[in-house]
């Protein structure tokens, strides 16, 4: 059978499976099991690559259904000398991901997997229309924005919720929260309508994890490296402020969370 001209999504696509295979391949020598968080992190990051490109396919809901973990099947296994449930597991982790890999050089992407790029530009370009007829309609907070000066932090961790702390020197009013990868493209956005002098900017769980689990470009790495930007607007004019974080696997009370971390203060001024 001929494969079928690839799409740049099936591209990204299969660069991420491939990604995912040789990170297994590694995990398996240095993971001693399924609780090692190297390895949590990893299968968590690959449930979202499945989500992305093959949510509704039988190879996700095979590779759902793998054990890493003793059962009474893999423990009747062990008992006649088969190999251990953790290798089991990753053997079939394995299998699963090659025949993925295999199924998109052969037919591609479902027509109903957007190209990143376009759904990325559509969401911009609403989230954009958005925001402007708001700040036709609002008031402008007193102050001139060429004299503000405004600082970010990221307070909290999982289980409980976390937030993005804008302190400023004026009142401000605080629009648009987007998740960049790292190339700054914006995989979501939140709409906004906070003011004040101190905001509690709110990180949502979902977008985190749409955020980790979003395929990087092709050719870099992933190391949970992402940019938040914000848009603020004080006296009449309007600002966004980019600043870096990353986000890293968090492993409380037997559950596995991503949390956003950044640095202690971002500052940004006039």
């Amino acid at each position: 059978m001929n494969a079928v001209k690839l799409t740049r999504g099936a591209h990204d696509a299969l660069h991420a499976f491939r990604l995912q295979r040789g990170k297994l391949e590694a995990l398996r020598k240095s993971c001693a099991n399924a609780q090692d968080l190297s390895f949590l992190g990893w299968w968590m990051w690959t449930i979202g690559v499945f989500r992305k490109f093959l949510a509704d396919s039988a190879f996700f809901a095979m590779f759902k259904a793998i054990t890493f973990e003793p059962d009474s099947l893999g423990r009747y296994l062990d008992e006649i000398g088969e190999p251990d449930p953790f290798t089991r597991g990753c053997d079939a982790a394995e299998a699963c991901l090659d025949v993925a890999i295999e199924h998109i050089q052969l037919h591609g992407l479902d027509h109903r997997v957007r190209e990143p790029a376009d759904a990325a530009a559509d969401q911009h370009s609403q989230g954009a229309q958005t925001v402007l007829e708001r700040e036709q309609r609002r008031p402008s907070p007193s102050g001139d924005i060429n004299d503000l000066s405004i600082s970010f932090r990221i307070d909290g961790a999982p289980p409980s919720p976390q937030i993005i702390k804008v302190t400023a020197n004026q009142p401000v009013i605080i629009s648009r929260l987007e998740y960049l990868l790292p190339d700054e493209r914006c995989m979501i956005s939140q709409e906004f309508s906070l003011e004040g002098e101190s905001i509690d900017v709110p990180l949502s769980k979902q977008c985190i994890d749409e955020l980790y689990k979003a395929p990087r470009p092709t050719g870099s790495t992933y190391d949970g490296s992402v940019i938040f930007r914000i848009t603020t607007s004080a006296g009449g004019g309007t600002r966004t402020y980019t600043f870096p974080a990353y986000i890293s696997a968090l492993l409380a009370d037997g559950v596995a969370y991503w949390r956003a971390k950044g640095s202690k203060d971002f500052v940004g001024g006039a």
